[in-house]
């Protein structure tokens, strides 16, 4: 029987995934996703996919599950990307070597993760999807928990069942039909399905998890998105022109890299932007033709505006529990860029106790809307923060954009 491969290396040639008519992609904008087929022009993340790997690896040679990756990131930093490829990498994962099961990826709301019936009740559905059936209509039988989860275990044994939970930070006890402890014994095998966990979610989700009863966290296998590399970011872009067949795009190319500063969601935003001006002058409805007959400075200043746009969401985020929240962020902005980006968090909170006369309630509740929002993160260990997002301070401070050179101006 074929093995998990593990070692995952982006050698940036065009994939199935990537193959979604240009309407189709325009029209999802940077969530396009073929169902079940990843996100189209995904790169690199090759640690990332390793790790996935390295984990289905080990439950392909087990009996059941208990295993969980907690991917954590500040918005736009390509969470649900990375879920889309998990998804995607499961389609090409042989049976597991204990038992022969299937892999069968299951979205989870994480508003639902703490009840078990929900939680049951997602499994069957996406068993349904595939063709199977469970029990009566998919239907969970009645009886108490235990007998519930026994029943259910017989009739999910052919499959190997990866729960993929979004938002994950934001499960909690107190959601409806909660019972505590629910999330941690489905995970710890139902007891016996073979249940595993992938979770994404903002700084904080494996603190969530730890308050639901999770603990089987797999060793070193928690890992926290930031910017892409260069190279990724290049691939992606050049995937997407030659799935296009744009020619003559490398002032394109070099203006979107400019200006996304290696961050997902910014690569996205003017992706999707330079695809719309491109279209207009459009060989054919599928390709692009000559970049030249078209304006980068349009492309650039759409891109220019969803990013605005993106910012000024993120503030309102920041600012959801007061609106001080802004002022204390803008008067933080020196203290990250003269103190080399990442000062530690006692400079931080005394500046702010000493600087703005907080309390620490105050420092406390602030700190907290921060990180949610993506303006700051906890880096090296928890002991400094960083502002992981390319551009926030810039926003936040009303600082303009920087002009296009002339020479890309005139493409």
């Amino acid at each position: 029987m074929a093995t998990v491969n593990p070692n995952y290396a982006d050698d940036g040639s065009l994939r199935e995934q990537d193959q979604i008519p240009l309407r189709n992609f325009l029209a999802f904008k940077d969530r396009a996703q073929l169902k079940g087929r990843g996100q189209p022009f995904f790169s690199g993340r090759e640690r990332e996919i390793n790790a996935f790997r390295s984990v289905a690896s080990a439950l392909s040679l087990g009996i059941g599950g208990n295993a969980t990756l907690v991917v954590e990131g500040p918005p736009g930093s390509g969470k649900s990307a990375l879920l889309a490829q998990f998804q995607e990498e499961m389609r090409g994962l042989p049976p597991t070597e204990a038992g022969g099961r299937r892999w069968l990826p299951v979205l989870l709301d994480g508003a639902l993760a703490m009840s078990p019936r929900e939680v049951m009740a997602s499994v069957d559905e996406a068993i349904a999807a595939m063709g199977f059936s469970i029990g009566s209509k998919g239907a969970a039988p009645a009886g108490s928990m235990p007998q519930v989860a026994r029943h259910r275990a017989r009739d999910w044994a052919v499959w190997q069942i990866v729960l993929l939970i979004d938002e994950a930070q934001g499960i909690s006890a107190s959601a409806p039909n909660a019972e505590l402890g629910t999330l941690s014994s489905i995970h710890q095998g139902l007891p016996s399905a073979s249940i595993s966990f992938c979770a994404f979610g903002l700084p904080g989700t494996l603190a969530a998890l730890r308050a639901v009863n999770v603990s089987r966290r797999s060793s070193g296998q928690t890992l926290r998105l930031s910017c892409l590399e260069d190279w990724e970011s290049e691939m992606a872009l050049n995937r997407c022109f030659t799935q296009y067949r744009v020619a003559n795009g490398d002032a394109w190319k070099r203006a979107i890299l400019d200006r996304s500063s290696n961050w997902p969601q910014h690569l996205a935003a003017y992706l999707n932007a330079a695809l719309n001006v491109l279209k207009t002058n459009a060989s054919s409805p599928e390709a692009m033709g000559d970049a030249r007959r078209s304006s980068l400075a349009e492309a650039v200043s759409l891109g220019d505006a969803e990013r605005v746009e993106y910012y000024r969401d993120r503030i309102d985020s920041l600012t959801e529990g007061s609106f001080r929240f802004e002022e204390f962020a803008k008067a933080l902005v020196p203290v990250f860029r003269n103190g080399g980006g990442k000062p530690l968090k006692t400079d931080v909170t005394g500046f702010l106790s000493t600087s703005l006369s907080l309390d620490d309630g105050e420092i406390h509740s602030f700190l907290n809307a921060a990180e949610r929002s993506g303006f700051i993160s906890s880096v090296a260990e928890g002991r400094r923060y960083a502002m992981p997002i390319p551009s926030f301070a810039g926003h936040l401070l009303d600082e303009p954009m920087p002009a296009l050179p002339a020479s890309e101006t005139a493409c």
